[in-house]
């Protein structure tokens, strides 16, 4: 028996090493390919403004490798349950190269307008003048490095320890990801239209608004619990409301209330706010900016609908628990009456016998 126990101990050793070097391993690998990608958008910048100044945005970078130093030797490689911090920092140190970037296609655009020129390529070269056979335009790097950003977070949630998310979490997770990687991705639809791309004050506003949406990507609470962008089957509303009793600030952050107030002032009220801006002052009557404009009117239709029926779930069933908790006194008052008349009826019983045998 002991030499089983010993075996069986040794193999739960094994087993906890061999998964906290296999999450070790992971959150490394994942923050690699982030930290990959920054540099590579900052490289972008440099070779778009000729200017060593924009070497100095590599600091940034600093920001994940201070995280990562922080995640392998504190948490060992495991994500926190509520807020990605890895997400946070990566997109902390990568969102002002792309804002270079858009800046960048700004002025091009307008100097394109004054010359009347065509679309300048540029070749695919690295840094040390290695070029390679096919090139590239200017906008199509900017779209790379902006597509490529939001499907590296989707594919590192993949790779990255689980940490206390279960499989279904996780896979909700990943459903969510995917669409707001969409609704980020349609939001630029704006930019093919030449006023907008003349405008950067609307510019400014567009990528403000696609800032905050990326936002959501760091927030795990969001994701796991939204049923707007979830397409499976969402937690029963009883689950959700049973845990709001418990305190009104709890039950704010357990149920669906959190992750829906997020997502509209995040994502689908910036959203909106910029695409009536775009229709209303230059008048944009195209299909795209008409669906996706109604589309986020229908969402948050929906959103207020949704917190309707949570908040009357949660009055009515405050009333009926008020009632019920009544009713259990009101019966318990007549339990205990009953018992006092059976006493007084036994005590009585009681006296009559003795006179009786007296």
């Amino acid at each position: 028996m002991k030499q089983n126990d010993n075996i069986s101990s040794k193999r739960r050793i094994k087993l906890w090493c061999l998964n906290k070097t296999k999450n070790i391993f992971m959150a490394l690998t994942v923050r690699l390919f982030l930290l990959i990608h920054t540099i590579l958008a900052y490289w972008r910048v440099w070779s778009a403004k000729q200017q060593s100044l924009f070497w100095l945005f590599l600091m940034l970078p600093g920001i994940q490798v201070l995280e990562t130093i922080y995640t392998v030797v504190k948490r060992k490689g495991v994500e926190n349950a509520w807020f990605c911090l890895c997400f946070f920092c990566y997109l902390l140190s990568t969102i002002p190269a792309i804002y270079l970037l858009e800046f960048d296609r700004l002025n091009r655009y307008a100097q394109i307008y004054e010359s009347e020129n065509g679309t300048q390529l540029e070749s695919l070269k690295a840094i040390h003048g290695v070029t390679l056979p096919f090139t590239l335009a200017p906008d199509i790097w900017v779209s790379i490095i902006e597509q490529s950003m939001l499907f590296l977070m989707v594919l590192g949630r993949i790779m990255l320890p689980r940490g206390k998310l279960s499989r279904d979490q996780l896979s909700q997770l990943l459903f969510v990801y995917i669409g707001m990687a969409s609704d980020n991705s349609e939001l630029f639809v704006l930019f093919d239209e030449s006023p907008v791309r003349q405008d950067r004050d609307l510019t400014i506003g567009i990528l403000v608004a696609w800032t905050f949406s990326l936002m959501l990507f760091t927030v795990v609470l969001t994701a796991t619990k939204s049923s707007k962008k979830s397409r499976v089957a969402p937690r029963r509303l009883q689950d959700d409301v049973i845990s709001s009793k418990r305190s009104p600030l709890r039950g704010f952050f357990e149920t669906e209330i959190w992750s829906i107030v997020l997502t509209f002032l995040l994502q689908d009220g910036p959203y909106l706010s910029v695409r009536l801006s775009a229709l209303i002052r230059y008048r944009l009557i195209t299909y795209s900016i008409l669906f996706f404009t109604f589309k986020n009117i229908f969402v948050i239709i929906l959103l207020i609908y949704r917190l309707l029926v949570l908040f009357g779930y949660t009055a009515s069933n405050s009333e009926n628990d008020g009632d019920d908790e009544e009713n259990k006194t009101s019966d318990r008052n007549e339990d205990k009456i009953s018992i006092i008349d059976s006493g007084t009826e036994l005590n009585e019983l009681n006296e009559l016998e003795t006179t009786k045998l007296k």
